[in-house]
């Protein structure tokens, strides 16, 4: 055997007899590839052995602390549901208020109409002409002007509910 036909890697080959050094019983000028692939929360099965192998009471010890993991995300995710359904349960109360004042407004708005088309039908009815008519006007055009605010209000919200 010449210099040019020794391996490139000589740390392979156990230069005193040209077997390979690798305890695989493969011959020499072979390599073996072995992978192992293992996802779970735990070690695999030969993983746990060699553990305990190594330091007593190990396998036991990562099987208590899986589970108190495991009991903590347990608790979390409750924590969560808890509080999702807090706040649904506040969206809903707070809805249910919301919506009993817009009644009363509309209420009140009707009131008020009822007061100033009641005041304007007196003072045509007294003489004064078309004076009479500023009694309706003024509050009908406030009334008019906060409906169209609340609806522009509702419309910008919904806009950003629906781009979120």
């Amino acid at each position: 055997m010449t210099d040019a036909m020794e391996p490139a890697n000589s740390s392979l080959v156990n230069p005193s007899d040209e077997t390979p050094a690798i305890p695989n019983g493969d011959p020499p000028g072979t390599i073996s590839l072995r992978a192992e692939s293992w996802i779970a929360p735990l070690p695999s099965p030969d993983d746990f052995q060699r553990y305990n192998e190594t330091l007593p009471g190990a396998a036991e010890r990562i099987l208590a602390m899986a589970e108190r993991q495991q009991q903590h995300q347990i608790e979390q995710e409750k924590a969560f549901a808890d509080q999702g359904q807090y706040v649904l349960e506040t969206v809903r109360i707070t809805h249910a208020a919301e919506s009993g004042r817009s009644k009363l407004g509309i209420i009140f708005a009707f009131i008020i109409a009822l007061a100033g088309l009641g005041t304007s039908a007196g003072l045509i009815a007294t003489g004064v002409g078309a004076l009479g008519l500023v009694p309706l006007l003024a509050p009908l055009s406030s009334l008019v002007g906060v409906f169209i605010h609340v609806d522009r209000s509702r419309r910008r919200n919904s806009q950003d509910d629906e781009s979120d």
